[in-house]
């Protein structure tokens, strides 16, 4: 895996959220737990639903603690450990980012972060039947996928991926694709 921007046009139910938002971060933060995720989805719920399932598995799966002891929770009182976010035992003190961050369409707060962006399913029906909303989808895109956009220095293998089914003519995805020139994968 080399990093880069990405788009997963997979089909609905053929397990895009599953694969990206909780096997991708666990299997990245097993090899570096300095690595950053943040993880945007059309609302607040869904993006805390996708971090506590990485969470969990990493507070439950005494197997996968034992070869990965890093990916504990920290002992530092101090450490963030929510359904919010979460930061590993494992990563350094001097990485200001957490682990993992759940985010929304819209937040100003992911604009001050820089991880890897894992955009699942931002394209709500309420965005995909209004050009207004969908206007401004693509302008929050635009800024988060340039801000958080990790440098050489922070990660060698930055990421910007956003997964979903396109829904319409006029889909962000699309936009992604044509205007963004974001490499496509299609299921």
């Amino acid at each position: 895996f080399a990093g880069g921007k990405h788009l997963a046009e997979w089909s609905t139910d053929h397990g895009k959220s599953l694969t990206v938002t909780k096997f991708f971060p666990a299997l990245s933060l097993m090899e570096n737990p300095d690595e950053a995720h943040i993880v945007v989805c059309a609302n607040d719920a869904d993006s805390k639903r996708r971090v506590i399932d990485v969470r969990t598995e990493f507070e439950e799966n005494t197997r996968l603690i034992a070869d990965f002891p890093w990916l504990k929770k920290p002992a530092n009182k101090g450490v963030i450990w929510s359904a919010k976010q979460f930061t590993v035992a494992g990563r350094s003190a001097s990485r200001p980012n957490p682990s993992y961050y759940a985010a929304t369409i819209g937040s100003n707060d992911v604009r001050q972060r820089r991880g890897k962006l894992i955009m699942d399913d931002i394209e709500s029906d309420k965005v995909r039947f209004h050009a207004a909303q969908r206007r401004q989808l693509k302008q929050f895109i635009g800024i988060a996928a340039l801000r958080t956009y990790e440098n050489a220095h922070e990660s060698n293998r930055p990421l910007s991926i956003a997964l979903g089914t396109p829904m319409d003519n006029d889909s962000v995805y699309f936009w992604l694709e044509s205007a963004m020139d974001w490499k496509v994968s299609k299921l």
